[in-house]
């Protein structure tokens, strides 16, 4: 017996099926849709957490200010760079400086002194949240210098 060898176009018809170029882009699409989402989403939470970081930082690094001025007996001089976005803290002894995320604009323009006994005029540091429009103030109690968040 001998075996018969298959036609050519018995060749072609055992092709086994795969996805269309249609399939196969539709398929990229949903996949991009769907990865796109958490990713958005991850993308805001991070803002926020910026956001809650640097006012957290911020106090933490005005409170530091006022015990190096007492300790030192030197006076600090804080600047609020808007043009720059940055919060400076300045003297002889204790430098500090402090980036403001770009979700926050600072709005505070005039600079504060800390006087050498830790003491400062009352004043209030504000920002404004760019995505939701909202102020967040600092108010600056006289005396001790005390943050009263708003």
């Amino acid at each position: 017996m001998t075996k018969e060898l298959p036609s050519k176009m018995a060749l072609f018809k055992r092709v086994k099926p795969a996805f269309t170029l249609l399939e196969t882009t539709l398929a990229l699409f949903v996949l991009t849709i769907v990865l796109a989402i958490p990713i958005a989403s991850f993308s805001q939470f991070n803002s926020e957490l910026t956001k809650t970081t640097f006012l957290k930082r911020c106090k933490v690094d005005w409170y530091s200010a006022l015990l190096q001025a007492r300790i030192s007996q030197k006076p600090i001089y804080v600047k609020f760079l808007s043009y720059e976005q940055r919060i400076e803290f300045s003297s002889s002894v204790y430098h500090e400086s402090l980036q403001v995320p770009s979700r926050l604009h600072l709005e505070t323009k005039e600079g504060v002194t800390i006087s050498r006994t830790g003491t400062v005029k009352p004043f209030t540091i504000a920002f404004t949240d760019v995505q939701t429009h909202k102020k967040i103030s600092y108010k600056i109690q006289f005396n001790w210098g005390e943050v009263i968040e708003k």
